[in-house]
């Protein structure tokens, strides 16, 4: 083992860039973002070199950024082997920079006028919401040629669409976690592909997805829509609705049906001489699916808030599973695993909002995806930071901080420089650390959020350096998150 910071690395879990002088030089500047979040590049690493060693690993050729995550998934499943369950969360993102004409490469985004880059990124997390790590992460340039291309959707196959990502995504983790770690894959609309369907089908694995075509199913209902709401009602559930466009989090009341569904497989009859013509355009491409499609049986979830409040939009969830639902019990359960996915929608805030990856000035596309996975990783570790507090409160600070930082936090908050004999628990560290950050506390605020405690990280990390000063008996080693 290699002890790095506070957290022990294992020589499996680190990059393998074939120069020990790059993976070193990612660890250090990785803790650096990571104590500084919301700062400049030359804020956090402090000094000209430093800067510049940051610039020429960004750069830096032999940095590959499948090499990158690959590792970095490698360290994820590694996490993920004492779990009785992992949630693969999958979601797509947008990275905008401010200052696009600095990096002539950039590719159109959803807005053509717009240029940047495109983020797909899995998510690993407990049932519970504790996120484990990145076991994949996808980044790339839309190239301007594509533009047009969503008309010719039923004479490409999916592996010649961006679409494919979702499958990809599946595949890498699977490969990642192996076939010991069980799994249920977790995503929004966006992810209703039946080749993803399939896919896990086919490699064992659960899913919850949420619908967003109404598909032939082969029954007397005839469509996917019509058999979910006439569905048999399991009961009735209370489901926490989060903040969303400007409305504060409520509490809906929804009815909750299901029943078993048998998908039909897409009808691409009239468009296979198509799809052989590109087949044989691209030879190189690999086939993402071992099989060809065939029917699959599934569950579907309907999840209907039926009286909303006035002037919003009630909640509803149509989630199709593979995992087994006769029992109101089995369906809470989907639900749960659904409500897990906004972990994966916090992720880009922090990336973005956060770190402040937007605002990156680099002259390549190339160095900017190296930037990005590299600030992934310390989004990550504030995203973990922030569960915490919910999931394990009475854990010990000292698991996630070496003893010099809780006792700068203590002396720094309570006024006094007598300090208890035991450290805090992680939710009175992590309360306290959101209310450097502007956290009121108050009994109705909950939790500090992620803008709080890594507004509230920062300060406390000068505040540390400060205490060692004053204190070089309590010299720590830099505080990291469990991230390479």
């Amino acid at each position: 083992m290699i002890e790095v910071g506070h957290t022990a690395l294992s020589n499996t879990g680190l990059p393998d860039f074939r120069d020990q002088r790059l993976t070193a030089r990612l660890v250090r500047l990785v803790t650096d973002l990571f104590a500084h979040p919301n700062a400049s590049v030359s804020q956090a690493r402090g000094s000209w070199a430093a800067t510049q060693a940051a610039y020429r690993f960004w750069h830096h050729s032999a940095v590959d950024v499948r090499t990158l995550s690959r590792s970095v998934g490698d360290a994820t499943a590694q996490r993920c082997r004492d779990e009785p369950q992992v949630v693969l969360l999958q979601d797509t993102t947008e990275i905008r920079p401010t200052a696009p004409a600095r990096c002539p490469d950039l590719g159109p985004l959803a807005n053509a006028e717009s240029r940047g880059l495109w983020l797909h990124t899995t998510l690993a997390a407990t049932p519970a919401g504790l996120p484990l790590g990145l076991p994949q992460q996808e980044i790339w340039t839309r190239a301007p040629e594509m533009r047009g291309h969503a008309t010719q959707r039923f004479v490409t196959p999916t592996e010649g669409k961006e679409s494919a990502r979702w499958v990809r995504g599946l595949q890498a983790a699977q490969q990642q976690l192996g076939p010991e770690i069980a799994h249920v894959t977790v995503a929004d609309r966006e992810a209703d592909i039946f080749e993803l369907y399939a896919l896990a089908e086919q490699a064992g694995g659960d899913f919850v997805l949420r619908a967003t075509q109404n598909r032939a199913i082969g029954e007397p209902a005839g469509r996917l829509a019509e058999a979910a709401t006439t569905a048999p009602l399991l009961g009735q559930q209370s489901v926490s609705v989060v903040r969303h466009d400007g409305r504060p989090g409520r509490t809906a009341q929804v009815t909750i049906r299901a029943t078993t569904v048998t998908l039909q497989p897409p009808a691409y009859q009239s468009y296979a001489a198509a799809r052989r013509r590109w087949w044989a355009e691209h030879p190189e491409v690999t086939p993402l699916l071992e099989r060809p499609l065939v029917p699959l049986t599934l569950q579907v979830v309907e999840v209907r808030e039926e009286t909303p409040p006035a002037n919003t939009p009630p909640l509803h969830w149509r989630l199709l599973t593979s995992l087994p639902v006769t029992t109101l019990t089995e369906a809470t359960q989907v639900v749960a695993l659904y409500r897990v996915r906004w972990l994966v929608e916090r992720f880009p805030f922090v990336l973005k909002s956060g770190c402040r990856v937007e605002r990156l000035q680099l002259a390549t596309a190339a160095r900017l995806e190296r930037a990005v996975l590299t600030y992934s990783l310390v989004a990550w570790g504030i995203l973990r930071l922030t569960v915490l507090a919910r999931t394990t409160p009475q854990a010990p600070c000292t698991d996630v901080v070496p003893p010099a930082t809780w006792h700068a936090l203590h002396v720094f908050t309570e006024r006094t420089p007598v300090l208890p004999a035991t450290p805090p628990d992680l939710a009175t560290f992590l309360a306290a650390v959101g209310r450097l950050g502007g956290h009121l506390g108050r009994s109705r605020d909950g939790p500090p959020g992620p803008k709080t405690l890594w507004q509230g990280w920062t300060r406390l990390m000068d505040l540390t350096e400060l205490w060692v000063i004053e204190h070089p008996d309590e010299l720590p080693s830099p505080v990291r998150p469990p991230c390479v």
